[in-house]
Order: structure tokens, then C-alpha cells, then sequence
């Protein structure tokens, strides 16, 4: 196994640094708003720069991981559980740095783009494609988009049955998905989710448990 300690630091900084830290406080007030964050659509998430950035820097960073900072060597043999081990605390880090916050009262962000950057290179384009398409899908159909932290990782158990096979690589993608929601209920308060601003943006409702 051989580590570049520059690759490495740049690899920690665009998967470790928090997004709320680029939030203006505004938009925190919002985050707070349970009502609102129940009325997530696809749309206005799609409709959030934040939101790309969060995908951009997360597969950015993994990348850098996987492919500068912490590689194998060729020839040597016997280190690939432990380097995927070490990807695995680093990503797992990473979506809890992006979940949780607390500003006054804590706040468990559902880092979905952030997590679909991350794991891109975790599975196979067409298990990831369809999980995600289908988990959205179905998660609007049902009006509470939280649910795509449950939904996507069944689906990747049934299109890697699918396409690729089941491994180790795809269960730390499902395990990254499922984290904010044991979060949430481990701390009984909703899923929060990053979205354009709306008429319920002016709504002022006191902190609802989930």
C-alpha cells in the first residue's frame, strides 16, 4: 500500500469539510422548518447549486483517494481489505461531517448528493443509475423524499443481483445511503434536505420529531 500524504490531504478536505459551512444562516433557519422540509421535491433539489457542488467535490474526492493518495502497489498482495477498510472510515466520516449539525438545536441533514458522488465509483454505473432513479421515483411518488436513504440501498441489492453481483464495495455504498436516517432516528428529529426556497420558507413551526 502506498500513501501520498499531498494526494491524502487534498482527499480529506473535499470529503471532510462540512457543507453547512458555505450555508448562510438563512438558509439554516430554513433547514430547521420540518414542514418544509417535508415539501422536498426532486425539482427544487435538482434546482440547488449547493447540491452539485456536494456531488462534484465528494466524487472529486474519493477519486483523489482512491486513484492518488492511497493505492496499491503492483505485485503486492493481501493489503486489499485493509485499503478498502480505509476508504470505508473516510467515507463514513465524511457523510457524518455532512450530516450532522448543530446550530442552536441539531440539525441531521440528508446529504443525498454528497453520498451519490461518493459512492459512484463503489458500484457499477448501471446499479447505481437505476438505484437512484427508481429510489427517487418511488420516494416522490410517496411525498416524503427521506425515504430515498432506505430505498436506494434495497434497490442496490436487486440490480447488483442483476448486473453485477453482490460485494463488499456495494455494501459500504448501501451502508453511506442508510447512515443519515439511523442518525435521524437515533436522534428522533427529521431528515433535512437541502432545496430552492419556497412559500413555506416564511412558515415558522416549532422542531417536530420525526
Amino acid at each position: 500500500m502506498k500513501v501520498d500524504p499531498l494526494s491524502l490531504a487534498l482527499a480529506l478536505v473535499l470529503l471532510w469539510t462540512p457543507i453547512m459551512v458555505f450555508v448562510r444562516q438563512s438558509m439554516r433557519d430554513r433547514l430547521k422548518n420540518p414542514i418544509r422540509n417535508r415539501s422536498a421535491t426532486i425539482g427544487r433539489m435538482l434546482l440547488t447549486p449547493l447540491n452539485w457542488i456536494d456531488m462534484a467535490r465528494a466524487a472529486g474526492g474519493f477519486w483523489v483517494l482512491r486513484e492518488l493518495a492511497i493505492t496499491i502497489e503492483p505485485g503486492v498482495t493481501g493489503v486489499g481489505t485493509l485499503v478498502l477498510m480505509v476508504y470505508a472510515g473516510v467515507l463514513a466520516i465524511g457523510v457524518l461531517f455532512q450530516t450532522i449539525w448543530h446550530d442552536e438545536e441539531l440539525i441531521i441533514i440528508g446529504p443525498l448528493f454528497y453520498i451519490a458522488g461518493a459512492t459512484v465509483l463503489l458500484v457499477s454505473w448501471q446499479v447505481g443509475l437505476f438505484s437512484i432513479l427508481l429510489g427517487v421515483t418511488l420516494a416522490q411518488m410517496l411525498s416524503r423524499l427521506s425515504w430515498m436513504f432506505t430505498l436506494v440501498p434495497l434497490l442496490f441489492v436487486v440490480f447488483a443481483k442483476l448486473f453485477s453481483g453482490l460485494g463488499v464495495s456495494l455494501a459500504l455504498a448501501a451502508g453511506l445511503y442508510l447512515l443519515p436516517l439511523l442518525l435521524a432516528i437515533g436522534a428522533q428529529t427529521p431528515v433535512a434536505l437541502m432545496h430552492s426556497r419556497s412559500a413555506l420558507d416564511r412558515v415558522r413551526v416549532p422542531h417536530a420529531r420525526m
